[in-house]
């Protein structure tokens, strides 16, 4: 015997199918964009250094031996002072920064002053000072021969 299938129960089958297609890429698009989600905070929190800062705190509660009532207590006030330690160090290279630009400005200008038909103006030779140790006069293996003849001379 075969079955008699009506137009409504097949379109019934393909409809379920399209509505089950359709959920899938609903779920599988939410989860893209909770990866993407994902990945922007991590890279927001490596930007930040509050994962650095987080790991800090974390071995300081447990080197500290923090109760554990008092862990948030002591976290908030952690990341208030690394916050304000952060701002003092970007203020510190803002004003680091704007100095290069005045210097390279001044660079700029002097250069633009310059007539091209002379020549350059000279600087006055300046030595550099490193601080390095300072060079044996004679090897090693004069230094050896002159103790050993100071050595003969005493005998």
């Amino acid at each position: 015997m075969k079955k008699k299938t009506n137009k409504s129960q097949s379109k019934g089958k393909t409809s379920a199918k399209d509505k089950e297609k359709k959920r899938k890429e609903q779920v599988d698009s939410k989860v893209k964009q909770k990866e993407k989600d994902y990945q922007r905070l991590e890279e927001y929190l490596n930007e930040s250094g509050l994962s650095l800062a987080f790991n800090i705190i974390f071995a300081e509660l447990i080197s500290k031996q923090i109760l554990p009532e008092n862990f948030f207590t002591y976290t908030a006030m952690r990341l208030t002072q690394i916050g304000k330690e952060i701002e003092g160090l970007k203020t510190k290279e803002a004003i680091f920064v704007d100095e290069e630009e005045e210097e390279k400005k001044v660079e700029d200008k002097n250069e633009q002053v310059h007539v091209p038909n002379e020549e350059p103006p000279q600087e006055e030779n300046k030595e550099e000072v490193f601080m390095t140790r300072p060079q044996p006069q004679q090897n090693q293996k004069s230094q050896v021969a002159q103790q050993q003849n100071n050595q003969k001379k005493k005998k």
